[in-house]
C-alpha cells in the first residue's frame, strides 16, 4: 500500500532503522525480507509495465486512453520508489558478505536499465510517436508511422554508394551511423535481429527503438545518441511539425549535454554528404568527450578522406586531439597528410614513432600513398636517413615496373652519391637486358647518356675510382681477426668488506639463519601451489572448468612475509569495498573477477541455486514479450501510396533545425536556471498535459 501512494521512501528508511534497533528477527521482520519484498515488486512492475505497452506496438490503429497513460505513469513512478529503496540499502545498510553486495549491486543495475527504459516509453507517448502502426495500413490520425521502408531504402543506397570507395582502415564502415551502433559491441545488432529486422540502422519498429534501453551492456549516452539520431531522420522525412518538436523535446526531458547534441548533428551530417555542416558541428568548442570511447575519431576521418574531404579531414584533426597513437590511427594520420601534400609532415610523423617496427610499417604506409597521389618525387627531394633510404630502395625494387629505381638514381646523383648511383645504373642495365620493349631500351639510352654526362664533369681520379674493376673479395679478407668471447669475472657482486673479527659461532648462527629464510620461502610457495591446486580440483568438481583459463591476479587474500602473532592468526583481511551505486557497465574482466568471487563463496548447492535463480529473474526483467502485429484493413490508394518511394526532403530542413535546437545556443545555464515549466516549451501538446498531471 505505501508503494501504490508514494510513501515507500520515507517509510522503508524508518522500518530498516527500527528493525535494527529494536531487533525483531525473531518476528521474521530482516532485512533480507526487504530486499526480497522490493525485488518481487521490481519483477511484478514489469509484468504490469508489459501489460499495459500491449497496445503500443500491435499495429493495431487503436489510440491510448488516458486511464492506460495513467496507468504507464504510475508504474514507472513505483519503479522509481524501488530504486530509493535499493540506494539506501546501498549507502546505509550494505551487505555484510561479499555475495550480498554483488547481489543488491546487480539488481539495482537491472532496475536503473528498467526505469531508463520507462522513461523512454512515457517520453514518446507524449511526443505522439507511440502508438506506433506500420506504413501500409491505412493512416490513422495521430498515430505514428514507423517510416521502415523509406529510411531502410535509404541507407540501402547509401551503403551501396560507400562501398564502392576504398578506406584506409580496412573493416572499418564508412556509414558513421553503422560504427555508434557497434561501437560498444553487438548487443543492439542482436535486438534488432530478434525484432525483425537484419541488425543494421535503421531498426524495424518502434518497439526496437525502445527495447534498445533494456540493454545492460551499452551505456545511456550511446543510446540517447541513436535516439536523437533516429529523431533527426524522422524531422527529415515527415513534414508534420510535432517531429520537429520531438526533437527539442528529446533534448531537454533527458537533459543532453551540448557536446553530444554536437557529435551526434555531425555524424548525421556526414552521413547525408554534408560534410562542411557535419564537420562545423564535430569541431564546436563544446564537443569533449567523443561517444564511442576512441573510436569516432578515427571512423570520421576515415570516411571523410574515401569520399574524398581530405581537407576537412585535416580541419577536424587539427581542432581537435582526434588520433590516438594505435598502428591504424598512425596510418590514417598519414594518409591525411599526404592528400594534403604534407610529405615533410607525414615524414616528421613517422620519425616520431619510437618502435622499430611500427617505424617500418609506417614508411611502407607512406611509399605506397605517395605513389597513389603521386608524391615519390617529392619525398626523395627530402633528406633521407640511411634507414629510410634502404626501406625506400627495397620498396622500389619489390615494384614490377622495369624503371622503378629510376627515382632512386636521381636521388644518388642530386646528393652526388656518384658510386651508389654508378652501381645501380648498372643494375638497372643488367636487367634492361630481360626487358625486350623499345620504350624501356629508349629509358636505358637516356639514362646511360646522363650517366656519361655526369661522368665527364667528374674529375679524373673519382672517375677512375668509378670505372675500375674492384678486387676480389677474398684478397682483401684474407686475413681475418678471431674474436674470442669477454671472459667471466669470478664475482660480480659488490659488497662491503667488514675488517673486523668474526668468531666461528657467529659465522654458524649466520649460516643458519640464511638456511631458514630460504626453508621458510620454500615452504611458502609449496602453501601458495596447494591452495592454487585445491581451488582449481574445487571449480572442476563444480563444473566451473571455463574459470580455470582466467588470468585473474589475485584469487585470494594477500599474504606478508612477516610473522603473524599466535592471538591474530583467526584474524581475516579484506578489502574495503566500494558501496557507491554503479554509474556504468563493468568491464568484461570485472565481470569474470565479481562472478568467480560469488561462485567462490556459494559452497553449497542451495546458493548456487539462488544465484542461477537471480541471473534468471534478471533476463525476465529486461525483456519484453513478443507482440503479435495487428495490420488494418486496406484501401488500393493508400496502399499504393505507402508502397511507393518518397522523395526525401531537403536537408536544409533539419540544418535549419539543428539552429534551432538548445545545444545551438550552447549555454546550459539557461536550461537549469529555466526549470520544468521552459523545458516543457518544445514538446508536443500531449507531452504538455502529461508533465502536468504528474506535477
Amino acid at each position: 500500500m505505501a508503494l501504490d501512494q508514494g510513501l515507500a521512501p520515507a517509510l522503508i528508511p524508518q522500518c530498516v532503522r527500527l528493525w535494527e534497533e529494536e531487533g525483531f528477527a525473531g518476528q521474521g521482520c530482516t532485512l533480507s525480507l526487504l530486499l526480497t519484498w522490493a525485488w518481487e515488486s521490481v519483477i511484478s512492475l514489469k509484468a504490469s509495465f508489459d501489460k499495459a505497452c500491449s497496445l503500443l506496438y500491435d499495429w493495431s490503429g487503436v489510440h491510448l486512453d488516458h486511464r492506460t497513460d495513467q496507468q504507464i505513469s504510475q508504474l514507472s513512478q513505483a519503479l522509481s520508489h524501488v530504486r530509493h529503496i535499493f540506494n539506501y540499502f546501498t549507502v546505509q545498510a550494505p551487505p555484510t558478505t561479499e555475495r550480498g553486495q554483488f547481489e543488491l549491486e546487480l539488481r539495482l543495475e537491472v532496475l536503473n536499465v528498467l526505469i531508463q527504459h520507462c522513461e523512454v516509453v512515457r517520453w514518446a507517448i507524449s511526443s505522439s510517436l507511440l502508438p506506433e502502426m506500420d506504413e501500409v495500413s491505412e493512416p490513422s490520425r495521430g498515430l505514428f508511422a514507423f517510416p521502415a521502408s523509406e529510411l531502410g531504402q535509404g541507407y540501402k543506397r547509401r551503403r551501396a554508394e560507400l562501398s564502392a570507395m576504398t578506406g584506409t582502415i580496412d573493416g572499418m564502415s564508412l556509414l558513421l551511423i553503422d560504427s555508434l551502433v557497434e561501437c560498444q559491441g553487438p548487443y543492439i545488432r542482436q535486438v534488432w535481429e530478434n525484432l525483425g529486422g537484419d541488425g543494421a540502422y535503421p531498426p524495424p519498429s518502434m518497439q526496437a527503438m525502445m527495447n534498445m534501453y533494456l540493454i545492460e551492456d551499452v551505456s545511456l549516452d550511446v543510446k540517447n545518441a541513436i535516439m536523437l539520431y533516429f529523431l533527426q531522420n524522422v524531422a527529415m522525412l515527415d513534414p508534420n511539425p510535432e517531429r520537429e518538436a520531438a526533437v527539442a523535446s528529446f533534448i531537454q526531458r533527458f537533459m543532453l549535454s551540448p557536446s553530444m547534441v554536437h557529435q551526434v548533428q555531425g555524424l548525421w551530417f556526414i552521413d547525408h554528404s554534408d560534410f562542411e555542416e557535419g564537420v562545423r558541428h564535430l569541431v564546436n568548442a563544446n564537443v569533449h568527450q567523443d561517444l564511442c570511447h576512441g573510436m569516432q575519431p578515427a571512423a570520421v576521418v576515415n570516411t571523410l578522406l574515401a569520399q574524398g574531404q581530405g581537407r576537412l579531414a585535416s580541419c577536424y584533426m587539427n581542432s581537435k586531439p582526434a588520433l590516438g597513437g594505435s598502428d591504424k590511427e598512425q596510418r590514417l594520420h598519414v594518409s591525411v597528410l599526404l592528400d594534403n601534400r604534407q610529405v615533410s609532415q607525414a615524414l616528421e610523423l613517422l620519425r616520431g614513432c619510437f618502435d622499430e617496427k611500427l617505424s617500418a610499417k609506417l614508411m611502407e604506409h607512406l611509399l605506397k600513398e605517395c605513389q597513389t597521389y603521386k608524391l615519390l618525387g617529392q619525398l626523395l627531394q627530402l633528406n633521407l636517413t640511411e634507414w629510410e633510404e634502404s626501406l625506400v630502395e627495397g620498396h622500389l625494387r619489390a615494384r614490377p615496373e622495369a624503371h622503378a629505381l629510376e627515382p632512386m638514381l636521381l636521388y644518388y646523383l642530386h646528393r652526388s652519391r656518384f658510386l651508389q648511383a654508378f652501381r645501380l645504373n648498372q643494375q638497372m642495365n643488367a636487367q634492361d637486358k630481360l626487358v625486350a620493349s623499345l620504350a624501356s631500351q629508349d629509358r636505358s639510352v637516356t639514362r646511360n647518356r646522363l650517366m656519361e654526362a655526369y661522368m665527364k664533369v667528374l674529375p679524373e681520379v673519382t672517375r677512375k675510382m668509378l670505372t675500375e674493376k674492384q678486387t676480389t673479395q677474398a684478397a682483401v679478407t684474407s686475413a681475418r681477426r678471431i674474436q674470442v668471447d669477454q671472459p667471466k669475472p669470478l664475482s660480480t657482486v659488490v659488497r662491503q668488506a667488514d675488517f673486523k673479527g668474526m668468531s666461528q659461532a657467529r659465522f654458524i648462527m649466520a649460516v643458519i639463519d640464511k638456511v631458514h629464510e630460504a626453508t621458510q620461502m620454500l615452504m611458502e610457495e609449496e602453501e601458495e601451489e596447494e591452495e592454487e591446486q585445491a581451488l582449481k580440483s574445487v571449480l572442476r568438481k563444480e563444473g566451473f572448468e571455463e574459470f580455470l583459463d582466467l588470468d585473474i591476479p589475485f584469487l585470494k587474500t594477500p599474504r606478508t612475509p612477516q610473522r603473524t602473532p599466535a592471538k591474530r592468526k583467526s584474524e581475516a583481511l579484506f578489502r574495503g569495498m566500494d558501496i557507491s551505486p554503479p554509474t556504468v557497465a563493468p568491464s568484461p574482466s570485472q565481470s569474470a573477477r565479481k562472478t568467480l568471487s560469488v561462485i567462490k563463496a556459494a559452497q553449497t548447492q542451495e546458493e548456487k541455486d539462488s544465484l542461477k535463480k537471480l541471473a534468471e529473474e534478471c533476463l525476465q526483467v529486461l525483456q519484453t514479450p513478443v507482440r503479435d502485429h495487428k495490420r488494418k484493413s486496406m484501401s488500393p490508394v493508400a496502399t499504393a501510396q505507402a508502397l511507393s518511394i518518397k522523395t526525401p526532403q531537403s536537408i536544409l530542413k533539419v540544418r535549419r533545425l539543428s539552429k534551432t535546437l538548445p545545444s545551438s545556443r550552447d549555454k546550459m545555464s539557461s536550461r537549469r536556471n529555466s526549470g520544468p515549466r521552459s523545458a516543457r516549451l518544445g514538446a508536443s501538446k500531449s507531452d504538455t498535459s502529461h508533465n502536468a498531471s504528474q506535477g
